[in-house]
């Protein structure tokens, strides 16, 4: 995937790096849905490009996902820097939101993360405020990531027809 985005991206350090703005990004992710294009976004910041260059198995996660947002100014400025005026702040949340209130049937979200109690009334406000189409959400229990059932929550996100998944 690396290769096939080298144009459309800039590097801090060794961690690669979307040449996007919030719009770009919102339409990318629409637009992959509807083209079958299945991956993952990494929303980045300064935190998380200091960590994968210096974190193999985190840089492998970033060089391997469909595209890494700037989500700091600090990382715009490094596009601008190199002469990419394209560069803008795709900030998460206001992807998260935009997408999320797109008007299209082909957009199905499933919510993983956080309290049951926050899911809940995350689905209840954009599905009433919003008119998103929420498949489910699922809260794993707290505990050491290597004691989860990766292959149930899978399953269930799978079977749910989902067509993203936002993580928290």
């Amino acid at each position: 995937m690396a290769n096939e985005q080298d144009k459309s991206c800039y590097r801090v350090g060794r961690t690669r790096l979307s040449i996007t703005n919030e719009d770009a990004a919102v339409r990318f992710i629409i637009d992959s849905t509807h083209n079958g294009r299945s991956g993952y976004i990494c929303i980045s910041n300064m935190r998380t490009v200091s960590i994968a260059n210096s974190d193999k198995e985190y840089h492998k996660i970033m060089e391997n996902s469909l595209m890494n947002t700037p989500d700091g100014t600090p990382l715009v400025w490094c596009g601008h820097w190199w002469g990419l005026k394209k560069v803008g702040r795709a900030c998460g949340p206001h992807i998260f939101s935009r997408v999320l209130k797109e008007k299209d049937n082909a957009l199905r979200h499933f919510f993983l993360g956080d309290t049951d109690k926050t899911l809940s009334a995350l689905r209840k406000k954009v599905t009433e405020e919003y008119g998103a189409h929420v498949v489910g959400t699922y809260s794993p229990p707290f505990k050491p990531i290597e004691k989860y059932d990766i292959a149930s929550m899978a399953k269930l996100i799978n079977d749910s027809g989902a067509t993203i998944v936002w993580t928290s």
